[in-house]
């Protein structure tokens, strides 16, 4: 019995939904309604509309049913489709349902208001058509409680958001003009510091064009400079050719005068061998030795520095040629012999050292001064003085006419 029992129950479950679906396909549009009306009353505000939904499938003009979903989709919070559906409802054969349906309306459009995010314009103009519904419901039930109480608060929160919106909107304007003020300084600071740029860079670009021209004056002048220098330098070379060319004749000069001397020398010394001059002779040289020496003197002082000093070399060299032969015509006399070593000596501080090359007498004349060339020639006429003076001593002892000082 009792697994007859258990057998038979998955039977009945089977069955249940069956029968239901049986009961829901016989119900009418206006069962439907009924059963929609009782969820809604119950706060089961989806089942509501639910009901609703498969009434309007047999009765899809009801005025009521359009106006029963409107009801449950603001209870659902879903505004718009709320309100199409209330929109629905208001047909000329539901007059009745006007004021309720124009009330609700309202409360949709008042509801929606504050679902806009923040858009004050948006939410300004829910509540503007929540405002013209109640006042509509009002026209038609003029002392409705709830349609009043709703259209004050409806306006107190439309004042409250146009002044919002003011207040916004001063602020935007403000904010505008401040942004507007804030770009015409930056565009006016801007300016003032392309203007300024631009002037510095044209005061730079000036600079520059002194710096410039100063540069190019300064390698004018430089250039000019260095042209003298050069001009001076290649003076001063020619100069210095001129002087080298000079002393190259001088030497030439006194290269050529030596092969004379030597011949001199070589005829003095062939005439001294063969014969010996007379003491008229002597004394006739010896005075115009004296009166040669005089008109030396008297020529040297008209003759320049570097002509009278290589007329001095060439007449000490033939003053040494000279005093060569007589030291050869001497040789076999003691007394010759000793007088010819003081005149060798005498020689040797009228020579010129051969040590070391002899200078031109133009780099000589460079070397020295006026005064100190004065006295370099004042000396060499005294040490040629002196020369002759010993060498006049020498020929009278040979000739056996020189005084001697007798102590007897």
């Amino acid at each position: 019995m009792i697994s007859a029992i258990v057998m038979l129950a998955p039977l009945a479950l089977c069955v249940a939904p069956a029968t239901v679906r049986a009961d829901e396909a016989r119900k009418t549009g206006a069962e439907w309604v009924r059963d929609g009306n009782a969820l809604l009353q119950q706060g089961k505000y989806q089942e509501a509309l639910d009901a609703y939904d498969k009434a309007q499938i047999q009765m899809p003009d009801s005025a009521k049913i359009n106006y029963n979903r409107g009801v449950a989709l603001y209870q659902l919070g879903r505004y718009a489709e709320a309100d199409t559906s209330l929109q629905n409802a208001l047909r000329p054969d539901a007059i009745e349902l006007e004021p309720d349906i124009k009330y609700n309306l309202g409360r949709t459009a008042q509801a929606a208001a504050f679902t806009t995010k923040g858009d004050m314009q948006a939410a300004l103009d829910q509540l503007n058509r929540a405002v013209d519904f109640y006042k509509d419901a009002l026209q038609v039930r003029p002392q409705d409680a709830d349609t009043m109480k709703n259209l004050s608060i409806a306006e107190t929160q439309q004042k409250f958001l146009k002044k919002l919106i003011e207040i916004a909107k001063q602020q935007q304007d403000q904010q505008s003009q401040q942004n507007q003020q804030q770009n015409g300084e930056d565009e006016k600071e801007q300016q003032d510091q392309d203007q300024k740029s631009d002037q510095q860079q044209s005061s730079q670009s000036q600079k520059n064009d002194e710096e410039n021209k100063q540069d190019q004056q300064q390698s004018g002048d430089s250039g000019s400079q260095d042209e003298q220098q050069s001009q001076q330098q290649s003076g001063k070379s020619d100069e210095r050719e001129q002087s080298e060319n000079q002393s190259g004749k001088s030497d030439q000069q006194e290269k050529s005068e030596q092969p004379s001397d030597e011949s001199e020398r070589n005829q003095d010394d062939s005439s001294s061998a063969e014969e010996r001059p007379s003491e008229s002779g002597e004394k006739k040289n010896s005075s115009d030795s004296d009166s040669q020496s005089r008109a030396d003197q008297r020529s040297d002082e008209q003759l320049g520095d570097d002509q009278l000093k290589a007329k001095q070399l060439g007449a000490a060299r033939q003053e040494e040629n000279e005093e060569k032969a007589d030291d050869d015509s001497t040789k076999d006399n003691d007394e010759e012999k000793n007088d010819g070593e003081k005149m060798s000596m005498i020689e040797s501080t009228s020579q010129p050292t051969t040590s070391a090359p002899a200078e031109s007498p133009l780099e000589l004349a460079r070397r020295i001064s006026v005064q100190k060339a004065n006295e370099l020639l004042q000396k060499a006429r005294d040490q040629e003085a002196r020369r002759r003076d010993a060498l006049r001593q020498a020929r009278l002892r040979q000739l056996g006419r020189a005084k001697v000082d007798k102590d007897w």
